[in-house]
């Protein structure tokens, strides 16, 4: 048995802002650039709890007054060193002395007005290129936490975790399924949250229901399914897909979650989230 949670990467957005370089137009150039532009753009990657880095690739950045796009050559890394445990952070790029730098910060980012480019609010200088959640006092990119998000060039992230255990409930509102049955992640806000689910489940009582469904932090998401027993413990197999639209950017933890109507509720799984 299987059970999957899941988050999906979508709605991304271009603005159909343009700026020309070296007689080159670059259409998309603000908000978010998904395509390739110029020998690719210049995304934010997991390298360890220590480390991420940025490129090789493009990316437009206010300096000396003007907005350029500018080469990342190789690869430019930040560390994690004087980041705060359980923190999100906001990763902006910007321009030291001719060279790409990154810096990590608490603060929020917003549109420029000219370009339409996410810069770090109120300094243009800053150019969003990531975000990520410090946890365990490091980055984290794994199995069941996908906790570095890039700006540009995003892509669909896939979660999981695995369990073996049988557990119970007589609960009659909805509860998770336990705590080793949930992935974390951070999405940007106009992002959807889709989780899977699926296994086997039944009910001590001939007749009664066992629902099951998803959650994101703790809030129930579009989409529930039931298994109901014709016999005492006979068991059903079911599946869910439940998508959360309204997510806000950050980090969230997403994990399945069940009820019953009557009796005692019984899941047989093996657990795979994705995101």
């Amino acid at each position: 048995d299987q059970l999957i949670l899941g988050h999906r990467e979508a709605g991304l957005r271009v603005r159909a802002a343009g700026l020309h370089v070296g007689g080159l137009v670059q259409v998309g150039f603000g908000g978010h650039v998904t395509g390739t532009i110029v020998g690719g753009t210049a995304e934010t990657r997991f390298v360890s709890s220590t480390s991420i880095k940025l490129g090789p690739g493009v990316l437009p950045i206010f300096a000396n007054g003007t907005w350029t796009m500018r080469t990342v050559p190789t690869p430019v890394t930040l560390s994690n060193g004087g980041l705060s445990n359980n923190t999100l952070y906001y990763i902006y790029a910007y321009d030291n002395s001719n060279t790409i730098t990154m810096e990590a910060s608490t603060t929020g980012h917003e549109t420029d007005s000219a370009f339409g480019v996410e810069v770090k609010s109120g300094d243009r200088t800053r150019s969003l290129v990531g975000m990520v959640q410090i946890v365990s006092n490091g980055f984290a990119d794994h199995a069941s936490g996908r906790l570095v998000a890039t700006w540009h060039g995003r892509r669909l992230r896939e979660a999981h975790v695995s369990s073996t255990a049988s557990v119970s409930t007589t609960s009659t509102t909805f509860v998770s399924f336990g705590s080793d049955t949930e992935v974390s992640v951070v999405t940007w806000g106009e992002e959807l949250v889709c989780g899977f689910s699926g296994g086997g489940a039944y009910n001590s009582t001939a007749t009664a229901f066992v629902f099951l469904g998803c959650a994101v932090d703790g809030e129930e998401m579009d989409g529930i399914t039931f298994a109901q027993s014709d016999s005492a413990s006979q068991r059903i197999a079911f599946s869910v897909q439940a998508i959360q639209q309204a997510v806000t950017e950050g980090f969230h933890r997403v994990f399945p979650k069940w009820r019953v109507n009557t009796g005692t509720g019984t899941l047989d799984v093996g657990v795979c989230p994705q995101c």
